[in-house]
């Protein structure tokens, strides 16, 4: 008995052979079989039937489960083995750019200083020597307040850690 179903690739029919339908899989709607290569757009696709379809007796035959190579671990090897470091990773990598930002602060400071004591030597109005002033106080608070809010960050995780319950890994005897 011939049945036909759509291949999932280019959507035009595919007729088998029912008695060489291998079931793999169902759903609600369809019982899935095995990949064939479709002869219409020549990619790999699945066959299926029905629920319509009449059922053999004794059911459909069986395939055997595809073996799959497992996904590559995207770890380095060197951190393959250690599943504590990746975390801690985070928590450092939050407080670094924390501080690089209150670096950036800092300098801004530096630049905003240099700018007004150019100003005071050449003997600038007082407005550009309290803006420059103003610049630097603002640079250094928003550099220490990003830097805070990293290592907040960065605690809350350390933190969340602690309180989360202990992993269990059951052993095979």
């Amino acid at each position: 008995m011939i049945a036909e179903c759509k291949c999932q690739q280019c959507k035009n029919p595919l007729e088998f052979e029912v008695s060489e339908f291998q079931e793999t899989s169902r759903n609600e709607y369809q019982i899935f079989g095995q990949f064939v290569l479709c002869p219409n757009c020549q990619k790999e696709t699945i066959i299926y039937l029905d629920y319509g379809m009449p059922e053999p007796p004794g059911g459909w035959p069986k395939q055997a489960p595809v073996q799959t190579d497992p996904q590559p671990n995207p770890l380095p090897p060197a951190l393959e083995h250690s599943p504590d470091i990746v975390p801690v990773l985070v928590e450092n990598t939050l407080d670094n750019i924390g501080d690089a930002f209150f670096a950036a602060g800092i300098i801004g400071t530096i630049i905003c200083g240099i700018a007004a004591l150019m100003a005071a030597v050449n003997e600038g109005t007082s407005l550009i020597i309290i803006f420059s002033i103003c610049g630097g106080v603002i640079s250094f608070a928003q550099g220490w307040v990003v830097k805070m809010l990293f290592r907040a960050l960065a605690e809350m995780i350390r933190l969340l850690r602690k309180m989360a319950p202990p992993e269990t890994h059951e052993t095979k005897k």
